[in-house]
């Protein structure tokens, strides 16, 4: 059912859960423990639709290279960011969860095989088919041929709305904004919820997950822990810190012998990606065939490479050529300075203060889109498929391409998973360390984040949390 703050307010009872975010995180969670016929209130801070009151809470400032508008790239009422998601449907590599040796801090402390229990139920989720194995498609240059699915895109709010209505033990609550966390220091005893009219209601539930997105998560938990002095989280705990996007470029341009027009995706093998220390990266080949544009890359290429040129003479007198784009989506060192600070000047309209995102680019992210992109090549010409030609950023002869796409809107770390609370934010379980009865769910606790859009992750970590507290609840 759907109520009123000033209905919560009246009732005054204290639910098994309450989940604070309604998107793919929240709203899977908030579901799944419903099932169990607990007492589950579900708090979505916008209403059913977008409203700009609403997202105007997300209004912040970026630092560091150039990014989106930060509300520009979240949706703040039913269903989250669910309402602006493309689809992209695949689950991280096994070797996304493990530590590297040039990159200790990319080690999850779970496995994939932690999550794999629930890649059937995300897949019924997001309604998509079975997830296809990668395919090794050149052991010599490491190359894989990867697999995506397509959720229709499921809008989450759409998705579940009428199962709100009809449940007897789901209460969700809309224009439902989080203010506060109170604790004793061991247990959240009880949240402190504001309405846009100014309406204040005080929460008590057993259990509080917070799921507000890989920026608010760690937003409320700062104001919250430095409101508390420490007493929440921890003084040293490092809340907003490693904060993780995929950078998205256009890296270059392919001359193929194949008039076959499908995306295809690639990416390198576990093996090869160990030999270069670098991170994961995904390629995608896009079949946008501009005469011009191959026409200008194939007189490039004559005049620097008159062997290769040849080569490329042959295929158009065989009509077998065409030209793609190849854009990639990569994964980003964990580092440390990339985070969420609370803004020292700027507070929105609850008198929280706004974000301030750091985010810049390091040497190691450029680094690994660089060697990933030469193994491709090297793999056209070994089976003599094409040629690739690389921008002049990608080869360290120019800047970073100042253009319309910088990342995926895959907002990921701030609250990541560890067994250390002085590196770490929730456990295994994404249990908050200082709290008993505080958990984080979200790409937020992601330590690392592959190649892979996250949203399938969340929804499988969602699945998994969800099993977990009912466990801890009838144990």
């Amino acid at each position: 059912m759907f109520l009123n703050l000033d209905k919560i307010k009246t009732i005054n009872k204290t639910y098994d859960f309450c989940i604070i975010g309604s998107g793919p995180a929240g709203m899977t969670t908030a579901i799944n423990l419903a099932k169990s016929g607990k007492e589950v209130l579900l708090l979505e801070a916008g209403d059913y639709n977008y409203t700009e009151q609403s997202q105007n809470v997300y209004t912040g400032q970026v630092i560091g290279d150039k990014y989106y508008k930060l509300e520009q790239m979240r949706a703040r009422y039913l269903g989250g960011t669910s309402n602006y998601w493309a689809g992209y449907c695949r689950p991280l590599d096994a070797r996304d969860f493990k530590s590297k040796s040039k990159f200790p801090e990319t080690a999850w402390p779970i496995q994939k095989s932690d999550l794999d229990p629930f890649t059937e139920e995300a897949c019924k989720i997001l309604e998509i088919k079975s997830i296809e194995n990668d395919q090794t498609i050149s052991d010599a240059n490491g190359i894989n041929k990867i697999d995506f699915k397509f959720s229709p895109p499921v809008r989450f709010g759409l998705k579940y709305k009428k199962i709100i209505e009809k449940s007897k033990n789901l209460t969700t609550s809309l224009n439902a904004n989080l203010t506060e966390i109170i604790t004793d220091g061991k247990n959240v005893e009880k949240i402190v919820v504001k309405d846009y009219d100014n309406l204040q209601v005080e929460i008590s539930a057993t259990t509080f997950i917070l799921a507000t997105g890989g920026i608010e998560n760690s937003r409320i938990l700062l104001y919250n822990n430095k409101k508390t002095n420490g007493k929440l989280c921890g003084e040293n705990t490092p809340i907003g810190n490693y904060w993780m996007e995929h950078p998205h470029a256009t890296i270059g341009e392919v001359i193929l012998n194949t008039t076959q027009n499908k995306k295809e995706y690639f990416s390198l093998t576990e093996s090869k990606q160990n030999q270069l220390n670098i991170l994961n990266s995904g390629l995608r080949l896009n079949h946008d065939f501009k005469y011009t544009g191959t026409k200008k890359t194939i007189a490039n290429l004559a005049c620097h490479a008159p062997t290769l040129s040849k080569w490329l003479f042959d295929k158009l007198d065989l009509n077998l050529i065409c030209g793609k784009s190849i854009m990639s989506a990569w994964e980003q060192e964990p580092v440390y300075n990339n985070r969420i600070e609370l803004s020292k000047t700027n507070k929105d309209l609850f008198d929280i203060p706004s974000t301030n995102l750091y985010w810049k680019k390091s040497e190691n992210d450029i680094e690994t889109i660089y060697k990933t992109s030469l193994q491709f090549g090297k793999y056209l010409i070994e089976k003599n498929l094409g040629r690739l030609r690389l921008f002049d950023w990608v080869l360290g002869e120019d800047d970073y391409p100042d253009q319309s796409s910088f990342g995926g809107g895959h907002h990921m770390g701030g609250t990541r998973m560890g067994t250390n609370i002085n590196s770490s934010v929730v456990d295994s379980n994404c249990k908050v360390h200082k709290q008993d009865n505080l958990y984080i769910i979200g790409s937020s606790v992601f330590p690392s984040g592959g190649h892979a859009n996250p949203t399938f992750t969340i929804v499988q970590l969602a699945l998994r949390l969800s099993k977990h507290l009912l466990n801890k609840h009838t144990s």
